[in-house]
């Protein structure tokens, strides 16, 4: 931020004289804030590292090569965090007709690659117009498949094969563990719950995220309009859009404890300083060893 004093400001000498609460509301208000102008003309790499070298003293980080990259998909590494995003949670029906909307879905799901390298473009031209307002407009799909799911579209047999016992039991038999109601006559307990409960499980949840509105509607009608074709039903569908002001930047739903959104550890290439997340604290700070930014671990 920048400090900029109004033309009637007066001085006062604060090592002499007292100052009381009047005098200090008269001084903050005698002062004008306005924001530090963005950096502009700045040109950075888009496709290779800023950074030219590891953060010093740091132990070895794998490296995940692009066919890793293709295999995660975007919204776990690094996370869409866009302005708009729409959740479907849907029930798969006849799993033979299902198997054909994700044969149709499959190609448009973003993967880690795909949404790492937008990152880049966009605050390459971030830096270089000088301004958030880039033009660039992105539309990103993933998919997550439930126990159940796995068990209806392949077997129990795959849907076992997985070792994550919480997963296996799904979020009605783990609520209690969460601290949620026990007592069925309770708003929150499962029974009542609009998705995810004793008797509205999904099997299949799609995640959405733009930076239009209007285009995320028209993905969201396109997929439903797929899903329906295909004999599936929605159970339930959540918007999410950026909150307002101070809270700009948060999750949708409040939080930002960098928690949701952990430092990934792991690099992009063997180049020096091509990481995942990138780190920001400077290399005298002993910090640098155990978070990528403040708070983000």
């Amino acid at each position: 931020m920048a400090l900029h004093p109004a033309n009637n400001m007066k001085e006062v000498d604060i090592s002499s004289t007292p100052i009381d609460k009047k005098t200090v509301q008269k001084l903050i208000a005698d002062f004008k804030f306005t924001p530090a102008p963005e950096p502009k003309n700045i040109r950075i790499p888009i496709l290779t590292p800023t950074v030219d070298e590891d953060v010093p003293g740091s132990d070895p980080e794998p490296v995940y090569d692009s066919a890793t990259q293709d295999d995660i998909q975007g919204n776990i590494i690094p996370g869409f965090n866009r302005d708009h995003q729409h959740f479907l949670f849907y029930d798969i029906g006849d799993s033979k007709k299902s198997k054909t909307f994700l044969k149709w879905i499959i190609p448009y799901l973003a993967s880690m690659e795909e949404v790492l390298a937008f990152r880049h473009l966009f605050r390459s031209l971030k830096l270089r117009v000088g301004e958030s307002i880039t033009m660039l407009c992105s539309t990103w799909i993933n998919i997550a498949f439930s126990y159940r799911g796995i068990a209806v579209l392949e077997s129990l047999k795959d849907a076992d094969s997985f070792g994550d016992q919480s997963f296996r039991q799904g979020l009605a038999q783990r609520s209690g563990y969460l601290g949620d109601p026990l007592d069925p006559r309770h708003k929150g307990h499962p029974s009542k719950w609009v998705v995810g409960g004793t008797n509205n499980e999904a099997d299949i949840i799609i995640i959405v995220a733009s930076d239009s509105p209007g285009l995320l509607d028209e993905t969201v009608a396109l997929i439903n309009k797929k899903a329906g074709d295909a004999g599936m039903s929605v159970i339930c569908q959540q918007r999410g859009e950026t909150l307002p002001d101070s809270l700009r930047g948060h999750e949708h739903f409040g939080f930002k404890d960098g928690i949701s959104q952990p430092g990934i550890r792991g690099k992009l290439s063997t180049a020096p300083g091509d990481y995942i997340t990138p780190r920001y604290f400077a290399n005298t700070d002993s910090r640098r060893l155990f978070f990528a930014k403040p708070k983000q671990r």
